[in-house]
């Protein structure tokens, strides 16, 4: 890029000779702050001797700077509307109800006043046809075919409900509006509409801007608002304003001679025309088009790797080099995909504060608290949200013991709803789990709290950015609680609270440290404004990001604002358009990137580059290596560490080989590894329905309270009658297991699908006793109970083995050892060595386990006399022909009941050969050979299957 090819450094130089000998003559107006930088840069490479630098403002604080008042910060003004609203309305919804409104009415008193609008023509009663009709006089005829486009679909004596409400409204907010000025000019504060239209109507009754400066220079502008063409026509007829527009020859055609009604050239072919350029200046012109490339990334986050090749192909250590982003939450992604050989980089745009970590913490807290509960016991807080905070990165390293602590207490308990008394156990988590109170003391709580965390990580190298964060946030709030005791007399809800404090944070931003000028520039498309670069990166040219597809909220119709002269959604999209292609046509090498994600659509300004302006782009696809490595089997040695695991389980050992983990053993021995010997469990939660787990503790628990009594008695069929009769203790004892299991305070109500599972379960274990009385009498042993044996193998291998046993009963001489299963299983089985087998384990494992207590049981008691294994499967307790007796025999053959004591010896050396394999230290760990197992299983993702 020559030096002539270069917008600002061409009016550098243009104005070059003037300012050396005479600084303050002239005032340079830019459309940013950031461009006033760049030609302030420009200027000190001209000179060859030091300079006073000029006066370079904002058109904003051009404005400011003429005006008496002083701009207002948004709540400040949301609460004076919201007073003035209720005097002149009579209406008296709480500010909490009419903030949105409040911002919305804002919004379109800021266009009223910028674009000169008449405020008595706009808000009046449009109903009355007859009274509209004749004071049509004043009013253009786009004016008057606008308004009778909208008011046409009203009929008179047919309106809405709706309609009278917005109708009510309109024909008050005059007066609002007028009011609402007015107190704010005795309190010498206003808007930013408000001060450009007290400016713009000052300059028509009086002459101003006599304030020394002899000339002005507006310089790279392109919308502007009726107020700013006051400004400009006033400057130029006193011969005291020279204008400097850049665009590219693409957007701006030269020899139609009409306006374009939208697009990238919609504002600039009036201004040019109205405010001509100074005749002894040419603009920089590129002649030819930039080399483009358009790329297509499969996620947004793909761009990053892009990114990285770009620049360290095209970068120079130069401020001629951009990342452009018009997606802000870009910029942290970016930051990291940044090459070595950028060792500067300048971020114009601050990080916002709102996607800041510190945010974030608000945000959970600020959840958590709207969640809680509070009565005469105390505060209790929903569980997703301490869970959240607790696993907060800066909760988690100024309590991390006591975070875990709480977390496995959480889980052990299954707490639904957690006390606060439980989760103080330290200074910052006493600081955060209390209850808020109401909107004059949250500011307080969360300034607690953030000091706390700043107390704690202040200091630490690694912390450096995440301090930054947590001081800009403590600076928000104490601003907002400035704010707010200056509108004390208003009060607001905890919510309300929140959403303005997001006013604050959503447009505070934390710098970075860096040379403005030097480097590598990463900028959103605003700071680029009058800027140009050599080279550019623009990420996220997607329909709906850039440009945004999505207009302004407003009272005012469409039909009313095109009628008016407000903005409508064809000014976002013309402003945009004209940022995008004035910021390319001087650059030698553009990037465009964009994503094909989900519904990704490139940009409307590719589709034109590619179709209208035919710039014959360069269109590639990022394609990021992809490595389809087969995994290895997984094979897992017995090495001394294992086998020492292992000997836990041995006569010396403190542990006992349960049947549930030899089914594991079984079906995959590498599954037994990760979970017995690694030690690698699957990640808990909470639970707030009751699952397939948590039904079954329930229906054991129920029926414990039930039998537990009656041990070693006899059940006969009037106490099981009694039992199904009596519906109201069956009642509380499952509503007392509900709660239990689900960590819920007494007298907490079921809802929704918790209520369903309390009458299935309430079926079910009625349905159990009309099954029992089938067997009736019995003599009932025992339930849970701890079955703890030395086992021997016949290899001589002694372990110690053991585990509970849902229920035993004994009938006839007969022991019945019963398992409760809510899931599915077989009830038959072929041969006892179909029991070992992996692929036909997962079915049979029920049976297996009951076999297995019935020879751990007879081992330690050989007074038993028969014993027999049996299910209760819960899903085929209604079936006609349900019972609790296996079977064993070859599929189409005579099944016969399956006896443990028919099958002892058999059982027996299955399972020896198999518990020898276990602690064999030449067998190792390996996967199942049936995959179809691994669909569900836990460990699938570590296994690679």
């Amino acid at each position: 890029m020559g030096t002539n090819n270069i917008f600002l450094e061409s009016i550098a130089n243009y104005y070059y000779d003037i300012l050396k000998t005479d600084s303050s003559s002239i005032c340079f107006v830019f459309p940013s702050r950031r461009a006033g930088l760049f030609f302030t840069d420009y200027l000190k490479k001209l000179a060859d001797r030091p300079i006073f630098s000029p006066k370079i403002l904002t058109i904003s604080d051009l404005f400011d700077r003429e005006s008496g008042l002083i701009t207002a910060d948004q709540i400040t003004l949301l609460f004076t509307l919201h007073k003035i609203y209720q005097q002149v309305t009579g209406d008296t919804k709480p500010f909490d109800e009419f903030m949105n409104w409040g911002e919305m009415i804002l919004a379109d008193f800021d266009d009223i006043d910028k674009y000169m609008v008449d405020a008595r023509d706009i808000f009046r009663n449009l109903v009355d046809y007859k009274m509209l009709d004749d004071d049509y006089s004043h009013l253009s005829e786009n004016q008057r075919r606008a308004i009778e486009s909208f008011w046409g679909t009203f009929h008179l004596g047919k309106i809405s409900e709706h309609q009278q409400v917005f109708l009510d409204i309109w024909t008050k907010m005059y007066d609002v509006y007028t009011q609402f000025r007015q107190t704010l000019r005795e309190q010498n504060i206003g808007y930013t509409g408000m001060i450009y239209r007290e400016i713009a109507g000052k300059i028509k009754e009086t002459a101003i801007f006599d304030n020394g400066t002899q000339k002005y220079a507006f310089i790279g502008f392109n919308a502007l608002t009726e107020s700013e063409h006051i400004l400009l026509r006033h400057l130029q007829k006193q011969n005291r304003a020279q204008f400097f527009w850049d665009y590219s020859r693409l957007i701006l055609p030269s020899d139609t001679g009409s306006t374009p009604s939208s697009g990238p050239g919609m504002f600039l072919f009036e201004n040019t025309m109205r405010y001509p350029k100074p005749k002894d200046w040419d603009m920089p012109v590129n002649n030819s088009l930039p080399e483009l490339t358009i790329t297509a990334v499969a996620h947004p986050m793909e761009q990053n790797a892009e990114v990285t090749r770009f620049l360290k192909e095209e970068y120079a250590d130069d401020n001629k080099s951009a990342v452009i982003l018009t997606d802000e939450n870009m910029l942290i992604p970016v930051l990291y995909a940044l090459p070595d050989n950028v060792e500067r980089a300048n971020i114009t745009m601050g990080y916002p504060l709102k996607n800041s970590p510190a945010y974030g913490l608000v945000d959970l807290i600020y959840m958590l608290q709207k969640n809680s509960r509070s009565s005469a016991s105390g505060t209790w807080f929903y569980h997703r949200n301490v869970m959240a905070i607790l696993q907060h990165p800066y909760v988690a390293a100024c309590a991390d013991s006591e975070s875990t602590s709480i977390r496995e207490e959480m889980l052990k308990h299954n707490m639904i709803y957690v006390p606060s008394a439980s989760l103080q156990k330290q200074r910052l988590l006493t600081a955060i789990f209390r209850h808020a109170g109401n909107d004059t003391s949250l500011t307080g709580y969360f300034s607690a709290i953030i000091s706390i965390i700043f107390e704690k990580l202040s200091g630490r190298e690694d912390d450096e950015i995440q301090c930054e964060f947590i001081n800009a946030l403590y600076n928000a709030l104490n601003r907002f609680d400035d704010l707010l005791n200056k509108n004390s007399n208003t009060a607001i809800s905890s919510e309300t609270w929140f959403k303005l404090f997001r006013s604050i944070a959503e447009v505070q931003t934390v710098a970075f440290k860096g040379e403005p000028l030097a480097g590598l520039q990463i900028m959103g498309i605003l700071e680029t404004r009058a800027i140009d670069f050599e080279r550019l990166i623009i990420l996220d040219m997607n329909e709906g990001i850039f440009p945004k597809t999505n207009a302004a909220n407003t009272f005012i119709p469409y039909g009313l604002r095109v009628g008016f002269g407000l903005p409508t959604i064809e000014f976002q999209d013309s402003i945009f358009a004209y940022y995008f292609y004035r910021l390319i046509h001087r650059a030698k090498k553009v990037e465009l990137l964009y994503s094909t994600s989900a519904s990704g659509e490139m940009s409307r300004y590719l589709f034109q580059l590619i179709y209208q302006f035919n710039a014959h782009p360069k269109m590639r696809t990022s394609v990021l290596p992809v490595n389809l490595l087969r995994m290895p089997p997984i094979v897992v040695k017995k090495d001394k560490k294992v086998i020492d695991i292992l000997n836990r389980y041995s006569k010396e050992g403190d542990k006992f080989l349960s049947p549930s983990a030899l089914s594991q053993y079984i079906e995959c021995p590498v599954k037994f590894y990760y979970e017995k010997i690694a030690n690698i469990k699957e990640s808990d939660e909470v639970t707030e329905e009751a699952d397939a787990r948590v039904f079954g503790k329930i229906f054991h628990d129920v029926l414990e309270k039930y039998y537990i009594p009656y041990k070693g008695k006899v059940i006969n069929p009037e106490l099981l009658d009694g039992w199904i009769n009596d519906t109201g203790t069956l009642e509380n004892n499952i509503k007392s297991s509900f709660l239990n299991q689900l960590g819920l305070q007494a007298g907490t109500n079921l809802q929704g699908k918790n209520m369903i599972i309390y009458e299935v379960i309430k079926n079910y274990i009625l349905q159990f006793f009309k099954t029992e009385k089938t067997i009736t009498p019995f003599t009932f042993i025992d339930a849970e109970y701890e079955l703890k044996q030395n086992f021997i193998t016949q290899a001589g291998l002694e372990i110690n083995a053991g585990g509970y046993i849902d229920r035993i009963h004994r009938k006839d001489n007969t022991t019945n050892i019963i398992d409760y299963k809510t899931g599915s299983g077989s009830d038959t089985i072929n041969s006892i060595p179909q029991l070992f087998e992996s692929n036909e384990h997962s079915k049979n494992k029920p049976l297996f386990q009951t076999m297995m207590y019935c020879l751990l049981l007879d081992q330690s008691n050989n007074d038993k006399g028969q014993l027999q294994p049996g299910v209760v499967y819960m899903k085929k307790l209604f079936d006609k022909e349900f019972t609790t007796k296996l079977t064993i025999g070859l599929p189409r053959k005579p099944k016969e009941t399956l006896v443990f004591n028919d099958y002892r010896e058999e059982f027996y050396r299955e399972l020896s050969n198999t518990i020898d394999s276990l602690f064999n230290p030449e067998i190792d760990f390996t996967q199942t050979a049936n995959s179809d197992m691994c669909k569900y299983c836990t460990f699938k993702d570590l296994c690679g299957r």
